[in-house]
């Protein structure tokens, strides 16, 4: 499920051409199409789904991860083992790559929690929050 934030040819023919005269009708309605398969709510609407497709696609890994690599601050990722957009080993190798960071990190793993996550484990997110606040930051 992940490929559709990982950096393929696809992915960014769609995100560039999603509003081209010719191809963009045809894409559009792929993205749609997809993003429904994926999950996405019927509720959001074809311009949100395009919007984020092309943000997406225009993403510049190799500058996130030299950030990543760079990173001497500490760090705090929370993760759901049942996203259905992006599996866990995905998470895993964000972990890793902020890992060799200087900075010291924390990773909240959920078994539950879903895409949304945010929303789903607020609370919990909250509070290891509050914690890793208080470890790393507060003096």
């Amino acid at each position: 499920h992940h490929y559709g934030v990982r950096p393929f040819f696809v992915n960014r023919f769609a995100g560039k051409y999603s509003t081209h005269a010719l191809l963009g009708p045809l894409i559009r309605a792929a993205i749609d199409f997809f993003y429904t398969q994926f999950g996405f709510p019927a509720s959001i609407r074809l311009e949100e789904k395009v919007y984020t497709h092309r943000r997406v696609a225009e993403l510049d890994w190799d500058a996130a991860r030299s950030i990543a690599e760079t990173n001497d601050k500490p760090w705090f990722l929370a993760y759901p083992r049942d996203d259905h957009l992006i599996e866990p080993t995905i998470y895993e190798e964000m972990a890793d790559v902020l890992g060799t960071s200087r900075g010291e990190g924390q990773v909240v793993v959920f078994d539950k929690g879903g895409h949304n996550i945010q929303k789903s484990q607020s609370y919990a997110i909250v509070q290891s929050l509050l914690e890793f606040y208080d470890l790393h930051w507060r003096k």
